[in-house]
């Protein structure tokens, strides 16, 4: 199962706080009951042009992972949270929401591999969950 979530946020401590990121990545794998076996890893880009600047953020599961990107100029994060096993979705996302305050998100699911715990690569299902569209004037209009 796959969660992606983009969105345009309000906590825009969580963007650019390294520390601050960490410690988030750490509680959404406590509320979906995953088990760490590396990092948390937050690394800064500094970015060529400053708009390009953000943390990239990774932790590794023994379930598979949970990545995010930030762009703080654009108040926006990127999130994948990937496991070969079932979680609580609403769970997931419910933490998300508080932590991240968004303006206007995008969350997908995708059922990859968990059929009898094997990987099925040509099978998969796709959901879309919460679609809003971006704050007007922003980049992606």
């Amino acid at each position: 199962m796959e969660l992606t979530y983009d969105a345009y946020v309000r906590n825009q401590g969580l963007l650019s706080d390294a520390a601050e990121m960490a410690g988030w990545i750490q509680n959404l794998v406590a509320t979906v009951n995953m088990h760490v076996i590396g990092g948390p890893y937050v690394v800064e880009y500094p970015g060529g042009d400053g708009i390009d600047r953000g943390l990239s953020g990774v932790i590794l599961l023994a379930e598979s992972h949970i990545v995010v990107h930030t762009w703080p100029e654009m108040g926006f994060l990127g999130l994948d949270l990937y496991s070969c096993k079932d979680f609580q979705m609403a769970r997931a996302l419910a933490e998300i929401h508080k932590t991240v305050k968004p303006r206007s998100e995008w969350a997908v699911t995708l059922e990859r591999g968990v059929e009898h715990g094997r990987v099925t690569p040509v099978q998969f299902r796709s959901s879309w969950h919460n679609v809003v569209m971006p704050p007007e004037g922003s980049a992606y209009v």
